[in-house]
């Protein structure tokens, strides 16, 4: 792992708390360690920092402007075998958009892939969230959607499990309170938690590719 390039994506519903939780993880890296520093896309961000896209008035063109950029820098730095991560809510579901098809990439590339996989128990809690997030300034998403995307992206999560070399599947159900961590998955293997035992949409959602780890 220490020579190969490193892929982390951050995968999850619209409104699970992604941001938060990797902002956290990262900035409680130490100083020296080799990701303290890493390159995390974000099209949040691309759409308030970078010139030509942040002066779009169309709240929808400035977002799928974003999208497109954000895509395009990940292929780039792919070609290049360069280190980076990026968030996506992964519930694309066209053949070259989908991003465990980008993930599975970046490994016959010889990336070292990493994946943090971040829901909820229910998509309400997700609706709830993003509600708050425009009251507080931040970027809409049409509550149809965010129950559309939540329900695709929990069926990609044995998809994306095989397509990384170590992932963490966490539940961010409650506010204002830590993470859990669900299941951890190293080389095509997976160990369940103690909290994974007690959170329905895993077992749901996991069982359907694999019920035996369960």
């Amino acid at each position: 792992m220490s020579s190969a390039p490193y892929l982390l994506v951050v995968v999850g519903p619209n409104g699970s708390g992604k941001s938060s939780i990797i902002e956290g993880l990262i900035e409680g890296l130490p100083s020296n360690h080799p990701h303290k520093q890493i390159r995390m896309i974000n099209a949040d961000f691309v759409e308030k920092t970078v010139a030509e896209i942040s002066v779009i008035d169309d709240s929808l063109t400035r977002s799928r402007e974003a999208q497109m950029w954000c895509l395009r820098e990940r292929k780039k730095l792919r070609g290049k075998r360069e280190s980076f991560g990026y968030e996506t809510v992964g519930s694309h579901t066209t053949i070259g958009e989908r991003h465990f098809d980008f993930m599975q990439g970046a490994r016959e590339r010889g990336y070292y892939v990493e994946m943090l996989f971040v829901s909820t128990e229910d998509p309400r809690i997700n609706l709830e969230r993003v509600k708050r997030r425009v009251a507080r300034g931040g970027h809409d998403v049409d509550p149809n959607k965010i129950v559309e995307r939540y329900k695709r992206t929990m069926e990609f999560l044995p998809h994306y499990l095989h397509a990384c070399d170590a992932a963490l599947v966490v539940d961010n159900s409650i506010d204002d309170a830590p993470y859990r961590v669900l299941l951890r998955w190293e080389d095509e293997m997976a160990m369940l938690q103690e909290a994974g035992k007690e959170v329905k949409w895993l077992h749901t959602y996991y069982s359907i590719f694999a019920p035996e780890h369960l």
